[in-house]
C-alpha cells in the first residue's frame, strides 16, 4: 500500500498486529477487531510469499465445529443440504453457460440477506454491464436492494497482483465478514501480464490462505473457466477450494447438470437437473419450475376460480 493512502498508517498497525499475534488477532472470542478487519488482514499476510507454520495447541475441552459461515448460493438444493456456499467455492463452466450470472445472484443476495461486505472483482464485463447486472437482480428480486451499499464492484486493470487486490479490500465495514468474488481468475491471471498457470495458482492459494487465517471471516468465491477435457483450466482450482462445482449444458438450451467435484466439510451429494432463467437472474429446478407454473385455486362462494 502507498505511503500516501489515506489507511496506509492503520494499515500498518493491523497488519503488524495479526502478524505478531495471529493466535489472538484472528480468534472471534478474543480478537479487538471486527470480521472485516480480520479479513483484510487475513488476505494481506495470504498475499506474502512466504508464511511460517503454525503448531497447533489442542486443550481438553476443544471442541471440533465448523467455522465457515455459509453465503446464499440461490440454488434451492445447495441452500437447502448445505446452507448455502462456503470457504472458498468454486463455479467451472464454459462460456454462456451461466456462472457469472450464479455470481451475481449470490453476491448481492449475500451482501442483502447477510450483510457482509461483497466485493466483487470483474476482469470480463465493462462497467456498463457490472450496472446493468446489479440493475437486473434488483430489479426482479427487489429485497437485493437492501444490500447495495455492502456491494463494492471493482473492474480490474491490468498487472494487477493479489496484494493490489487487498489495497481495494481496505475500505470495507470493519465489522461485517466480507466475500471476495473474483470473476474469472483466468481473466485475472491473463490480465497480469504474468506465468499464467502459477498465477492462477496464486491466486487459488491466496483465497484458501486467506479463507484459513481469518477463521471464515473472508470468503470468496471464484468463477473459472473450462479447458478442453472440461475441467478447470490449470487443473488446480478444485484442489484449494471446499466446495466446486461443474456447470454444463448447452448455451441454446436452458438444461445446465451440476456437479459437485469437490467438498469439504459436508457430505457429497448429487444435484438435479437445473434451468436457466435469463430474464429471472436464476437457475430453477424443475420442482421448482412446475410449482410457479401450478395453477393457483381460489375458492369463491361454492365455485373454484383459477
Amino acid at each position: 500500500m502507498d505511503e500516501q493512502h489515506p489507511l496506509y498508517a492503520e494499515f500498518q498497525q493491523k497488519t503488524a498486529d495479526a502478524a505478531m499475534r495471529p493466535e489472538v488477532f484472528f480468534d472471534p472470542q478474543r480478537s479487538p477487531y471486527g470480521p472485516g478487519n480480520r479479513a483484510w488482514c487475513a488476505c494481506t499476510l495470504a498475499s506474502r510469499d512466504r508464511l511460517p507454520n503454525v503448531v497447533q495447541e489442542f486443550a481438553d475441552d476443544d471442541t471440533c465445529e465448523d467455522a465457515l459461515p455459509r453465503f446464499p448460493s440461490t440454488l434451492e438444493p445447495i441452500d437447502r443440504r448445505y446452507g448455502g456456499f462456503f470457504g472458498v467455492t468454486s463455479l467451472i463452466a464454459e462460456w454462456g453457460i451461466g456462472k457469472t450470472m450464479l455470481a451475481w445472484a449470490s453476491a448481492l443476495q449475500t451482501a442483502a440477506t447477510q450483510r457482509w461486505n461483497v466485493v466483487y472483482f470483474g476482469a470480463e464485463l465493462d462497467i456498463g454491464e457490472m450496472i446493468e447486472r446489479r440493475a437486473r437482480e434488483m430489479t426482479v428480486h427487489p429485497g437485493a436492494i437492501d444490500g447495495a451499499e455492502f456491494l463494492t464492484m471493482v473492474q480490474v486493470g491490468i498487472g494487477q497482483t493479489r496484494f493490489d487486490f487487498c489495497v481495494e479490500l481496505a475500505a470495507i465495514d470493519p465489522d461485517c465478514p466480507v466475500l471476495v468474488v473474483l470473476d474469472s481468475i483466468n481473466t485475472i491471471a491473463t490480465l497480469s501480464r504474468r506465468d499464467y498457470l502459477r498465477t492462477v495458482e496464486d491466486f487459488a492459494i491466496w483465497a484458501m490462505m486467506a479463507r484459513r487465517i481469518s477463521r471464515g471471516a473472508a470468503s470468496f468465491l471464484i468463477i473459472s473457466e473450462t479447458n478442453k477435457r472440461g475441467n478447470s483450466k490449470g487443473e488446480k482450482l478444485e484442489f484449494w477450494s471446499d466446495l466446486a462445482i461443474k456447470m454444463k449444458g448447452k448455451k441454446d438450451e436452458t438444461a445446465v447438470d451440476f456437479e459437485i467435484t469437490k467438498i469439504r466439510r459436508a457430505q457429497w451429494a448429487s444435484l438435479p437437473m437445473f434451468h436457466r432463467q435469463w430474464n429471472q437472474n436464476r437457475f430453477y429446478t424443475e420442482a421448482e419450475i412446475d410449482a410457479i407454473h401450478q395453477p393457483r385455486l381460489r375458492v369463491v362462494g361454492d365455485d373454484v376460480e383459477f
